[in-house]
């Protein structure tokens, strides 16, 4: 029987680095619609998504220094001044285990040592498929809920015992300081705080009515567009490679109900219905913006609550009704250790600690979710209960 062990181990070593899940394995009911990392992540190269190193620093450009001035033709006297225009920011990376595990008994059931040598191989192969296959499924239900996770400033800038998220570094505070999951404010967003760098802060639109053509466009749609519009960045007209190109939000994430409200606002404007109501594989367009559906904002503890000291879900908070989180692919990046994307480390027999017949298999992650650019992103908030 210790053979059947071995050709276990032989064959887990040979499938672990390149097989994670695949088209076999179990019927997954788990897998969720939508993940936001899918957005995030599509399209990145390499060079973009993997680091070498576990501290990550960067210089922003957050407030205009101007020492020039105007003069009449003679006589300039200048007071030169060599100004510091930037800010350093460093955070590093959170680290992420998981495993995979068995035992020798398992492997005796599964098996028979009469069988022919292929035969065994095949059906490790199935049984070492299904333990990849919730390993994978861990790792995304892991990130995506992490994307979606309340401010900590604890967590993720202290002891970085999680990443940073989207509601990290985007608030419906007016103060432009997102609130933790205890309902306390932090002091900071990556060590800078909105007021001394205003530029350091997302954009905010409210509306107060869900459908309906509004005067001073305070409706849904209304407020969507203005929000586009407002974090719609255009290149520098004279030397613009010192700027940003064209860049605009072109995703806003949202609860299930919130999807629905925008369509039956949308719905309620127009005669005829169009693929923007009735897609249902590509998600509603609105505003070259994709609006996306995301299952964890539909119990995500997001939001200021009308009385306690834990923040509440878009249905129990202060003010009732889906938010539209608005992002672009420019201002956020998830970020990964090169060599430790879901790096599996070697099968270890757990003898040593008394469990002879027992063998795990580490699998490590070290990532982050960055944001140098706070400006590029809205949050859409009701007004009123909706």
């Amino acid at each position: 029987m210790a053979g059947l062990t071995d050709l276990f181990v032989d064959t887990i070593r040979e499938t672990s680095e390149t097989q994670l899940g695949g088209d076999k394995g179990y019927l997954n009911l788990v897998q969720l619609p939508h993940y936001t990392s899918a957005f995030l992540m599509g399209g990145r190269t390499p060079e973009e998504m993997f680091r070498t190193s576990q501290t990550i620093r960067k210089t922003l450009y957050l407030s205009e220094e101007n020492v020039g001035q105007r003069f009449g033709g003679a006589g300039l006297r200048m007071d030169f001044q060599n100004v510091q225009i930037g800010t350093k920011v460093t955070t590093q990376m959170s680290y992420y285990a998981n495993h995979i595990a068995w035992d020798e008994v398992e492997i005796d059931l599964n098996a028979d040592s009469d069988m022919g040598r292929e035969a065994i191989r095949a059906r490790f192969h199935e049984i070492i498929t299904g333990k990849l296959q919730n390993l994978a499924q861990s790792h995304a239900t892991t990130f995506e809920n992490e994307k979606w996770a309340a401010a900590d400033q604890a967590a993720m800038r202290t002891n970085f015992t999680a990443p940073m998220s989207l509601p990290y570094f985007i608030t419906e505070q007016d103060n432009g300081l997102p609130l933790q999951a205890d309902n306390t404010a932090m002091t900071d967003v990556l060590g800078l705080a909105p007021a001394t760098y205003p530029k350091w802060d997302n954009t905010r639109v409210s509306y107060g009515a869900l459908g309906g053509d509004d005067a001073d466009g305070g409706d849904l749609i209304g407020a969507l567009i203005f929000a586009a519009q407002k974090t719609h960045f255009e290149p520098l007209p004279i030397k613009p490679e010192h700027g940003v190109m064209e860049s605009a939000p072109n995703v806003v994430f949202c609860s299930n109900d919130g999807l629905r409200k925008v369509q039956a606002a949308i719905r309620a404007g127009v005669d005829q219905w169009g693929r923007r109501e009735l897609d249902v594989a590509y998600g509603l367009t609105l505003g070259n913006m994709v609006i996306r559906n995301v299952t964890t904002l539909d119990s995500a503890a997001l939001y200021k609550p009308v009385s306690g000291s834990a923040l509440a879900t878009e249905a129990t908070a202060d003010l009732t009704g889906p938010r539209f989180w608005g992002v672009s692919k420019k201002a956020f990046m998830p970020s990964f250790m090169k060599d430790r994307m879901m790096k599996m480390e070697k099968p270890v027999n757990l003898t040593a600690i008394g469990a002879p017949n027992e063998w795990v298999q580490v699998c490590k992650t070290y990532n982050q979710l960055l944001c140098w650019d706070r400006s590029k992103s809205f949050i859409v908030s009701p007004s009123t209960d909706l």
